[in-house]
């Protein structure tokens, strides 16, 4: 069987599971050996496809006078519908985003997943993030409350740093929490309006807060086949062809991977041609998913040009006069001694002296990459334990609120992104990936919510399960953070999704600094506010 995939929308979690009624439509096409095409209504694809795993956090946490965390208890509790699914995947998953960011001593957590007959659940943007560290980030708001303390001040004593070593054993090799948590408390202008919105009857109808809140997501995880392999041929016309199996549902993956294969091999990204996801032609990926296309991907097309380059200045060897390839460098379509550009060969030139020495053969470069090669480090899903990812993405996210006590409504007035991707490959792409981020995980906290009474959907349309629209959109300002990750390809790291989950602990404290009242559930809807507020 040959598959060639087609250009499709964004993914977001929604198309890594098989759906059973892709099944039928197969084996339909089998029995009848004609295309069969399946429709579904909206209320069906509420049912049919998957949902955001509903999730009750409990925190237990001891804690210094000075703010210090020595302990911190979590339990999970996952409502994870009437099929399996990946339920203990994303139990693994709230422990692997619990313990990235407060450097605790003492740490237990125990999760549970329980089968319901609500709707079936799966992946979505950032698996577990947005729903553990809601609670994380809530609890840290709460414990800074009680003991008289800046919220701030509480996670810039406690967070991580580079070359701390997480409970399972991986190393932060990158780590810009500390500029990250203080970049977003500046745009924030936190000192200030942490003052200026004390939250009073006298402030009127309408009262405003802010929020902070931290999150990590993983740079591709190693409880899926952490590799990938990517084949570069370089034609006698001085142009290249990738071949790759990632698949670029939106994210924009095929132009950061021709950027990291123009940046190493010296050509200009338009001289690059992507052929992705025939697997007749292009060798194995990870997938899109877990944000591990730009490290895990990145690096095996990295190695591919390094090696395509190698023949390259083996080729241009000769014509220039030396047998020290190590004298030699690449960039714009020319092979040039280092201490005397002036002194070059075309890649045209060089391609074909290669191809003659030879014996014909092209010039082909072959890559692969693979994060962990020791298998017995390899996570357990049953007790959390084991090497989880190559690399940690960080992010403080800020938000400031407005709530009208009359109605309850709360509306997002800004918010604030500080993103350690590592190196940004590019910036234009990181940025709207924060934006889309951030978007999603207002409408998260604040609107979207699906009703289940005895496993019937009481809401399946867009007319009740409310999404925000453009003119929902906030002021948004996303800041990089650049670390530099030694195992990315040129410093890169995570950036897909680790935004979509601070922003939901940010709007939950900004509510609670505009009222003075904790909502401990999401969506923060007005029915909530009103009732917290005893209306």
């Amino acid at each position: 069987i040959r598959v060639h995939h087609t250009f499709v929308g964004g993914a977001f979690g929604g198309k890594i599971d098989l759906f059973h009624y892709e099944c039928c439509a197969a084996y339909l096409s089998i029995k009848t050996g004609r295309p069969v095409k399946i429709e579904l209504e909206r209320e069906e694809v509420f049912m049919t496809t998957r949902q955001r795993h509903p999730i009750i956090v409990k925190i237990k946490s001891g804690v210094k006078k000075d703010g210090t965390i020595v302990a911190q208890d979590i339990k999970v509790i996952a409502d994870n519908g009437a099929y399996r699914g990946s339920g203990p995947v994303v139990i693994f998953l709230c422990h692997g985003f619990s313990f990235p960011i407060y450097n605790i001593a003492n740490y237990r957590y125990e999760g549970f997943s329980v089968y319901t007959n609500n709707g079936i659940r799966g992946p979505q943007r950032g698996h577990g993030a947005p729903q553990i560290r809601f609670s994380i980030d809530s609890h840290i708001d709460l414990i800074a409350r009680d003991l008289g303390l800046d919220p701030v001040d509480i996670m810039l004593k406690n967070v991580r740093h580079k070359g701390d070593v997480l409970p399972n054993g991986d190393r932060l090799d990158s780590c810009g929490l500390t500029e990250c948590i203080e970049g977003a408390a500046r745009a924030i202008d936190w000192q200030n309006k942490r003052r200026q919105f004390k939250p009073s009857e006298d402030n009127g109808r309408y009262r405003r807060g802010v929020g902070i809140s931290l999150c990590s997501m993983f740079s591709g995880a190693m409880y899926y086949p952490f590799a990938s392999a990517a084949v570069v041929t370089l034609h006698d016309d001085g142009t290249a062809t990738l071949f790759t199996g990632a698949q670029d549902i939106g994210q924009g993956s095929y132009t950061t991977l021709s950027q990291v294969l123009a940046e190493e091999l010296g050509i200009s990204i338009e001289d690059i041609r992507v052929v992705a996801g025939d697997t007749d032609l292009c060798p194995i990926d990870i997938g899109s998913f877990l944000s591990g296309t730009a490290l895990v991907t990145g690096n095996a097309v990295k190695l591919a040009a390094a090696d395509a380059k190698r023949q390259l200045l083996e080729g241009a060897a000769d014509l220039l006069g030396t047998d020290d390839i190590d004298r030699l460098a690449t960039g714009d379509k020319k092979i040039f001694f280092k201490d005397n550009p002036e002194q070059s060969v075309s890649f045209q030139q060089a391609i074909q002296a290669s191809i003659l020495k030879q014996g014909g053969n092209p010039i082909i470069g072959r890559g692969s990459y693979k994060g962990y090669p020791r298998t017995d480090r390899y996570p357990s899903l049953a007790k959390g334990k084991g090497l989880f990812t190559g690399a940690y993405g960080f992010a403080a996210q800020a938000a400031e609120v407005e709530v009208d006590t009359l109605t309850g409504k709360v509306t997002l007035l800004k918010a604030v992104t500080f993103h350690d991707c590592g190196f940004p490959l590019n910036k234009t792409i990181v940025e709207g990936q924060v934006q889309g981020c951030v978007s999603m995980g207002a409408g998260q906290a604040l609107s979207e919510e699906l009703v289940f009474e005895n496993g019937q959907l009481f809401n399946p349309s867009f007319l009740t399960y409310q999404i925000p629209v453009s003119l929902d959109t906030p002021e948004s300002v996303e800041e990089i953070v650049s670390t530099i990750e030694p195992s990315g390809p040129f410093g890169a790291k995570e950036v897909g999704e680790g935004s979509v989950a601070g922003i939901l602990g940010a709007i939950g404290n900004a509510v609670h600094d505009a009222i003075g009242v904790r909502i401990y559930s999401l969506p923060i809807t007005p029915e909530k506010v009103l009732r917290a507020l005893g209306k």
